[in-house]
């Protein structure tokens, strides 16, 4: 008598979360990123540029964590902060970024004067 064997196929929902952890794994890749500060950040910060190593993709809002996180004081100015990211303006929220070596962000704060 021969033994018979069953299909080793994964349903489909298992191959699919497979699939997106690898993704995941392969997308979680850190970069390092220029951070330019200006204005009231610069003064916050007490600096007005410096090199920070951050998750290459995230959302604009994990970006500002990952900032703040090198520098609480920023959360200051949260409510009316603008982030520019490769020369584009990008508000804080779920919007997903998938940062490139070396790419600037800016933190613009409002300004004052007439």
């Amino acid at each position: 008598m021969t033994a018979v064997q069953k299909d080793t196929v994964e349903p489909i929902g298992l191959a699919d979360d497979r699939y997106q952890r690898c993704q995941n794994r392969r997308l979680e890749k850190e970069e390092e990123i220029t951070v330019l500060y200006f204005a009231k950040s610069a003064e916050l910060a007490e600096t007005r540029r410096e090199v920070l190593t951050v998750p290459r993709q995230l959302t604009s809002r994990q970006l500002w964590l990952e900032i703040v996180s090198h520098h609480p004081s920023l959360r200051v100015i949260e409510q009316n902060l603008v982030l520019a990211v490769g020369e584009q303006y990008v508000s804080l929220g779920d919007e997903e970024l998938l940062l490139e070596p070396g790419q600037e962000v800016a933190l613009v704060p409002p300004l004052s004067g007439g």
